[in-house]
């Protein structure tokens, strides 16, 4: 849920029993009945039981962008950039609820625009990595669809067959382009394989 204040909420507030978690906080400035410019903040919140698990404080947090399972399942299976701001999503909803969990919030704003919180770890990883380990991931799955082509007795002539190795290889090589990985120029496979183009 979205929601306004005068000031920059904190990321985490315990009113009674419920807790209030906030984030991606916004400044800006509005017009106030008296036609006066003051500042407002927006940021999104999730209210969970200030003793709510781990994994209740991460579902109460996805479901802020994902309200139902199906729209979840949706973004995942959609792939590219859906897939890409889910995971992004679930790596800041478990960052959040580790920081209430374990009392240590990441700190500060983010780095950079890419910049990810590592529970684990309990630092911010550098977009570059990130966007570096999608890449890797996105080209696994790519080669994963792909490596029945590879078999010895797919019935493909030697032509079809170099063609769908060459866009294998493409594949492995997105790491070499220049712009690895803030701009990627991923190979078009060779065409639907049964079909012949």
């Amino acid at each position: 849920m979205q929601v306004n204040s005068k000031e920059k909420l904190e990321t985490y507030q315990v009113i009674g029993r419920r807790l209030r978690i906030h984030w991606d906080h916004v400044q800006s400035t509005v017009e106030n009945e008296s036609g006066e410019s003051e500042i407002q903040w927006s940021c999104n919140e999730a209210v969970v039981d200030k003793h709510a698990t781990r994994n209740e404080i991460v579902e109460a947090i996805i479901s802020q962008e994902y309200p139902t399972y199906g729209a979840e399942i949706a973004a995942i299976e959609d792939g590219g950039d859906k897939f890409e701001d889910h995971c992004a999503a679930r790596s800041l909803a478990k960052a959040l609820a580790d920081g209430w969990v374990t009392g240590s919030q990441p700190p500060g704003p983010k780095p950079d625009d890419g910049a990810e919180w590592d529970s684990g770890s309990h630092e911010w990883v550098p977009g570059e990595k990130v966007l570096s380990r999608r890449a890797k991931a996105k080209r696994h799955n790519l080669l994963a669809q792909c490596d029945w082509t590879q078999v010895g007795d797919n019935g493909f002539p030697l032509e079809r067959l170099e063609a769908w190795q060459t866009y294998r290889q493409a594949l492995r090589d997105i790491t070499k382009q220049d712009g690895f990985p803030y701009d990627i120029t991923w190979p078009t496979p060779p065409g639907d394989p049964v079909e012949g183009d």
